[in-house]
């Protein structure tokens, strides 16, 4: 059964977490990739900071501005904890990815 309407309802139980990363950052990262010295290699691009599910949905009910209750449910898949890119060839080559 699920809250009554108007309740914010999250999946889980708020531990699980990602590493988001605004388009802006992913295009400067993807240019920089573009430019000569990296070579042929393979990189992630993203944030070393994981933000969990908790942050950001309480991050969405303050930027509403209305007094909606958050409720976790965590009778819902939880998913993996959290996960972040590791970027450490862009950081030398490209001075990209710089927390």
């Amino acid at each position: 059964m699920y809250p009554s309407e108007g309740n914010f309802v999250v999946w889980g139980d708020r531990s699980q977490g990602r590493a988001f990363l605004h388009v802006d950052d992913a295009v400067d990262a993807l240019v920089s990739a573009t430019r000569p010295g990296l070579g042929h290699v393979m990189v992630q691009i993203g944030p070393s900071v994981c933000t969990s599910f908790r942050e950001v949905a309480e991050a969405v009910v303050k930027i509403s501005g209305k007094n909606i209750k958050i409720h976790y449910d965590t009778s819902q898949p939880t998913e993996k904890l959290g996960t972040v890119p590791t970027n450490p060839k862009l950081r030398p080559s490209l001075g990209w990815g710089q927390d």
